[in-house]
């Protein structure tokens, strides 16, 4: 049987416009990963999912606001939102305290809030091809 601490969801490469609402409603998932798909938003019900240890939505069409919620996945441990349109991320980042891993290379970045700094189990930051 598989453990629950191993539960991986893999939506990517599907074309989708949305994360389905089966795998929102999936709060035991570890790992979820969503790239390359057509998300142009990240779903408040996201912040539900407090297991997620990663979460990858790279590759997709993200653009700002994140909705608050999600800035309270403070297991995660990795963030991949790399190769979006992102153009802001708000000061809630420090939230995820247990991030080790933060891809935000490739957005539409002109500043990243100094609480990023506040991130002290922050190993791996991307930042590079932003505006």
């Amino acid at each position: 049987a598989a453990s629950i601490r191993s539960l991986v969801i893999d939506i990517s490469n599907l074309q989708l416009p949305y994360i389905p609402k089966q795998v929102l409603d999936s709060l035991h998932v570890v790992t979820l990963l969503a790239d390359h798909n057509l998300l142009d938003y990240v779903d408040p019900a996201l912040g539900r999912m407090q297991n997620l240890k990663t979460l990858s939505l790279s590759y997709n069409k993200i653009e700002s606001p994140i909705p608050d919620t999600f800035w309270k996945l403070n297991s995660l441990r990795t963030l991949n939102l790399d190769h979006n349109q992102i153009d802001e991320i708000p000061k809630d980042i420090q939230q995820m305290s247990s991030l080790t891993k933060l891809r935000l290379d490739a957005n539409n970045l002109t500043t990243v809030p100094k609480e990023i700094g506040t991130l002290i189990n922050l190993k791996n930051l991307a930042l590079d091809s932003n505006l």
